[in-house]
């Protein structure tokens, strides 16, 4: 796998922190913000097709009952929220 460097602006302290934990970890802090971003790309990639059976859940809104439909639609509106 080829690498790229990639340069990022962080707050001091914010740096200080992920040093801490890169060594607690016994990681460098390279692989531990490679590793967390992937990690979280992964998430993401769940969280965006739990979305997506959520909507077809809800297009075929007969399937299920209205409550549930609002449970829908309250965890769309708390995802969007955390994508923003």
């Amino acid at each position: 796998m080829a690498i790229e460097r990639i340069t990022v602006s962080i707050d001091k302290e914010f740096a200080e922190e992920l040093r801490r934990i890169a060594k607690n970890k016994g990681k460098s802090l390279s692989k531990l913000i490679r590793d967390s971003l992937q990690e979280w790309l992964i998430d993401r990639e769940r969280k965006e097709a739990g979305m997506a059976v959520l909507k077809l859940i809800e297009e075929k809104g007969k399937l299920v009952s209205d409550e549930a439909l609002k449970e829908i639609e309250a965890e769309r509106r708390a995802s969007d929220r955390d994508w923003a």
